[in-house]
C-alpha cells in the first residue's frame, strides 16, 4: 500500500508539474507555475484516497474540487481587475486536479493522456490562445461542467442504484451524457471552423444531438422567413437515424445486424426526397452552436434514460406487450435514450435478441410519431407537406420491413 501510495503521488506531481513548466516557461507565467500545479495534482489524488477511509470523508474529493474551482474565480477576479495572468492558466486548475483523481482510481493511462494533451494543446499557442479566447464564459462553464460531471462524479458513482424496487443503471447514464457530449463538442468545432457551412450540413450537425429539437426550430425558422427548409429538416432526420444506428453498432452487433435495415431505410427516404423538394439557399444560420458539450441537453437525455430503463425493468416482468408499448412512447421522447435502456436489458440477458430488435424499431416509430406531430405544427405548407409524405412513407418501409422480417 505505501509502494502505490508513493507511485500515485510521484506520477500526480509529476503530471501537474508538467503543466506547471510549460506555463512557467512557454508562457512566461510567474504566478502560477511547475510549484502551483504539482500541489494541486496532488491534492486531487490524496482527496481521493482519503475519502475511502471513512465514510464521513466520502465527499471530500468534492468538497476539495469545489475550493479550487473558488480559488480559480478569485484569482480570475483579481487578474481582471489588476489585467495581469490569464484565464486559461485558471482555468487549469480544475482540470490538473481531475488529473490528480485519475491517478488516484488508476487511471494511469487516462491521467498521462490527459496531462500530454492538455500541454500539447497549451504549447501550440498560435492556434489554442486563439481559440481560447473565442469561448465565452457560457462555455467556459459547460467545458467545466462536463469535467465534473464525466471526470469526478462518475468514477466515485455506483453502476447501478435501487430506489423502491426500480433499478437505475448510473453508469450507462453517464455514458450517455459522454456519448452526446462528445457529438455535440465535434459539431461545436466544426461550427467554429467552418462558419459558413450550407444550411443542410448545420441541420445534420443539430440532427446528431436532437432531432426533434432541431424540427421544431426549423418549422418555426421556416415560418418566420416564408421559406421552406426541407432540406435541413431531412438532414436533421438523416443525422439522428445515423448516430443511432451507430449507437447500436458499437454497443450491440447482433441487434444491429437485425434493425439496420430499418434505420437505412429511413435515411434512404430522407435523402432521396431532397431531389424531389429542391431547397432555394436561405441565407441565415438557422442552427447556433453556442455550448461546445451541450451538457443540459445530455443530461435531460440521459435522465429521460434512466426512467425508461427503470420502466423497462419493471414492465419487462408483466407483458411483451407493455415492454413494447413503452418503448414506443420512449422513442417519442428520445430515441437514443430508449435504445440505449433497451441494449443495457439486452445486455444483462432481460430479454431476447429478437424481443429486443422489435422494441428498437417501436422506439424509432416512436420518433417518426413524434416528429409528425412537430411537421403538422408547422405553418409553412410547403416544408409542412414534405415533412409529413416523407414522414409516411418512412413509417409504411418500416411496416413493411417488420412484417417481411418478423411475420413472414
Amino acid at each position: 500500500m505505501m509502494l502505490n501510495l508513493l507511485i500515485k503521488v510521484g506520477l500526480a506531481g509529476a503530471l501537474g508539474a508538467l503543466v506547471g513548466i510549460e506555463r512557467e516557461y512557454a508562457k512566461k507565467q510567474h504566478m502560477f507555475g511547475a510549484r502551483t500545479f504539482f500541489f494541486i495534482a496532488l491534492l486531487g489524488m490524496l482527496s481521493a484516497e482519503l475519502s475511502v477511509l471513512d465514510r464521513n470523508l466520502t465527499y471530500f474529493p468534492l468538497i476539495s474540487f469545489a475550493c479550487i474551482l473558488f480559488i480559480s474565480y478569485y484569482f480570475y477576479r483579481i487578474s481582471s481587475e489588476t489585467r495581469t495572468g490569464g484565464l486559461t492558466t485558471l482555468v487549469l486548475f480544475p482540470l490538473v486536479f481531475i488529473i490528480g483523481i485519475f491517478v488516484s482510481y488508476y487511471f494511469y493511462v487516462e491521467a498521462v493522456a490527459l496531462s500530454v494533451v492538455i500541454t500539447s494543446i497549451l504549447y501550440a499557442k498560435k492556434y489554442s490562445v486563439k481559440f481560447t479566447q473565442k469561448l465565452t464564459d457560457a462555455e467556459w462553464s459547460d467545458i467545466i461542467r462536463f469535467a465534473i460531471i464525466i471526470f469526478v462524479l462518475y468514477p466515485i458513482t455506483p453502476q447501478t442504484y435501487t430506489l423502491h424496487g426500480l433499478t437505475f443503471n448510473l453508469d450507462m447514464f453517464f455514458n450517455m451524457i459522454y456519448y452526446v457530449s462528445a457529438i455535440s463538442f465535434f459539431a461545436f468545432i466544426l461550427h467554429r471552423v467552418y462558419p459558413k457551412l450550407p444550411l443542410y450540413v448545420m441541420g445534420f450537425l443539430g440532427g446528431l444531438i436532437n432531432s426533434t429539437s432541431v424540427i421544431f426550430f426549423l418549422s418555426e425558422e421556416a415560418t418566420r422567413i416564408k421559406k421552406s427548409l426541407y432540406r435541413a429538416y431531412s438532414s436533421a432526420i438523416a443525422a439522428s437515424s445515423i448516430r443511432n444506428l451507430l449507437f447500436i453498432f458499437i454497443i450491440s452487433l447482433p441487434v444491429f445486424l437485425k434493425v439496420w435495415p430499418y434505420f437505412v431505410a429511413v435515411i434512404a427516404v430522407h435523402l432521396i426526397a431532397q431531389y424531389f423538394n429542391p431547397a432555394r439557399e436561405v441565407k441565415i444560420k438557422v442552427l447556433k452552436m453556442n455550448h461546445p458539450f451541450t451538457i443540459t441537453k445530455a443530461v435531460e437525455l440521459a435522465l429521460v434514460f434512466l426512467i425508461i430503463s427503470a420502466l423497462l425493468d419493471t414492465v419487462i416482468s408483466t407483458s411483451t406487450a407493455g415492454y413494447y408499448a413503452v418503448a414506443f412512447v420512449g422513442g417519442v421522447f428520445s430515441t437514443i435514450a430508449t435504445i440505449a435502456s433497451l441494449l443495457s436489458m439486452n445486455a444483462n440477458g432481460t430479454h431476447d435478441l429478437t424481443t429486443t430488435s422489435i422494441a428498437v424499431v417501436c422506439s424509432l416509430l416512436g420518433t417518426i410519431t413524434a416528429n409528425s406531430l412537430v411537421g403538422l405544427a408547422c405553418r409553412n405548407d410547403i416544408m409542412k407537406r414534405a415533412m409529413l409524405v416523407s414522414l409516411f412513407v418512412s413509417a409504411l418501409s418500416i411496416g413493411a420491413l417488420a412484417i417481411y422480417q418478423f411475420i413472414l
